[in-house]
């Protein structure tokens, strides 16, 4: 049904006038036209002129009703019927009988699983909803619901189509011991995370043989071979920590977050910031003694740039004292360019 035009032109009574004109002499909103004609089927002239059942509806629900000489309030109507007062007020404002509006069946939403689907299945033709199919193949509705609306499979093929199994089994050593396992239940063995399985096949190139028996390396765990006053060494972080009188935090933030070589993590000493001692620098040509605070308030360098210049290699003089552009002069010619 074509929509209601403002201009539309009808003839009521004998007399032809647009359709924005009888709404302003009937008092009738164009939304209220609309809903008349293209829900309940009306004629655009009875949807102008037709009085709604109820003028003055209030939300209460107290205006009483006669049906068959039986007089009684809306809500005890609607309870009788057992009907929403919600829908038998929206039907008497668009213009709706009474008894219509409480007798006729609420039309029942169609929900996304409920449309029956026709397909065959080990022989046998069967009519089943979505949630029934799904039950039969062992998956979420969600994932048949998907592949039809989704990925536009018919739903004949989308009900018909295996659903793939994410339990894959992997056989494997374990403890000299040959066992087949799903990814859970290594992960449950090797206390594996399924991520760093999943990853090692993806990404590390790994066959699920080698993911599952290959143990988890942590850094704690791993031997770093460095040398360390003219000797190599080869030693667990921990260890190493203890050699540079630092935690092992120290060493662990450099390889994971700042990206140094295990080598260099491990042989760079430890720079100490002191906070509260005194610091003697040359700033402006003039030479002060300051905390490391007042230094910062003095110049103006933000406390993460005087520690990123502490992590470069940089004294504490120098830290606290020098430009950006002293800075980056220092830096290069320590790095030789």
């Amino acid at each position: 049904m074509a929509k209601v035009s403002i201009n539309e032109k009808v003839e009521i009574g004998g007399i032809t006038k647009t359709v924005k004109e009888w709404c302003v002499e009937n008092g009738r909103s164009m939304s209220t036209v609309r809903c008349r004609v293209e829900r309940n089927r009306l004629s655009l002239a009875d949807a102008i002129t037709k009085e709604p059942t109820i003028d003055n509806y209030d939300k209460t629900g107290n205006i009483e009703h006669t049906i068959d000489d039986v007089t009684k309030t809306l809500l005890e109507w609607c309870r009788e019927y057992n009907i929403p007062t919600k829908t038998v007020k929206s039907r008497l404002a668009v213009g709706w009988d009474v008894k219509d509006a409480l007798t006729r069946p609420v039309a029942k939403k169609s929900g996304k699983y409920d449309k029956p689907i026709t397909a065959m299945h080990k022989g046998e033709e069967k009519t089943l909803t979505i949630p029934e199919w799904a039950k039969i193949h062992k998956c979420c509705p969600s994932k048949i619901h998907a592949r039809i609306s989704s990925f536009r499979w018919s739903p004949e093929r989308a009900v018909t189509t295996p659903v793939k199994s994410r339990e894959k089994l992997i056989t494997a050593m374990y403890d000299g011991e040959l066992r087949t396992l799903n990814i859970d239940g290594w992960s449950n063995l090797t206390g594996l995370p399924r991520i760093t399985i999943n990853k090692r096949v993806s990404r590390g190139g790994m066959t699920y043989e080698e993911a599952v028996s290959t143990p988890l390396l942590r850094h704690r765990d791993k031997m770093i071979t460095a040398v360390h006053d003219g000797e190599t060494k080869s030693l667990l972080v921990k260890e190493w920590a203890e050699l540079l009188g630092c935690l092992p935090c120290y060493i662990y933030n450099r390889i994971a977050n700042l990206g140094w070589t295990p080598e260099k993590a491990v042989t760079t000493p430890i720079t100490r910031i002191v906070d509260r001692g005194i610091v003697t620098a040359e700033y402006n040509g003039k030479t002060y003694s300051l905390s490391v605070d007042d230094w910062l308030k003095k110049t103006g360098i933000s406390r993460q740039t005087f520690n990123h210049r502490l992590r470069s290699g940089l004294s504490v003089e120098d830290a606290v004292s020098k430009t950006r552009y002293e800075h980056h002069k220092l830096q290069n010619c320590a790095e030789g360019v």
